[in-house]
């Protein structure tokens, strides 16, 4: 998580991607905790704030005979979530990295998974009027 995050200390910035960088670079001004413990407890802070919806939430589910076993492949740059956002168009990489929230994202692919659930189904109900229609 922290491997693409620095700091400035001096007019320089340094990458907290070791532990001895941690160390070196953050800390609690009261001395009441180590370096790396003070960073694992502000890390799960922020992990909590950012995550706690999901205890919650009741996102659309696909139904399983809309979920096939066919390969696909998906990009080692990108968390799914943020790849099917951009590829529905609902957000760009910039706005999720900058201005949408986890929560956001979530919400957004919900929407998006709505919308694909709701148009599986209406292409089912439509195969299935065909082949009445022909008998």
């Amino acid at each position: 998580m922290l491997k693409t995050t620095e700091v400035e200390s001096g007019g320089e910035w340094f990458k907290l991607d070791t532990e001895k960088a941690i160390n070196d670079y953050v800390f609690d001004v009261h001395e009441l905790m180590k370096p790396f413990a003070m960073l694992e407890e502000v890390t799960s802070t922020v992990k909590g704030i950012n995550f706690s919806f999901l205890a919650n939430w009741k996102g659309v589910k696909i139904p399983p005979k809309f979920i096939s076993a066919a390969k696909s492949v998906q990009t080692a740059y990108s968390a799914p979530i943020v790849s099917n956002l951009i590829q529905a168009r609902q957000a760009k990489l910039k706005e999720l990295e900058e201005y949408y929230s986890v929560e956001d994202a979530f919400k957004l692919f919900d929407v998006v998974l709505t919308n694909t659930v709701n148009k599986a189904y209406a292409n089912d109900f439509a195969q299935q009027e065909a082949k009445r229609n022909r008998k």
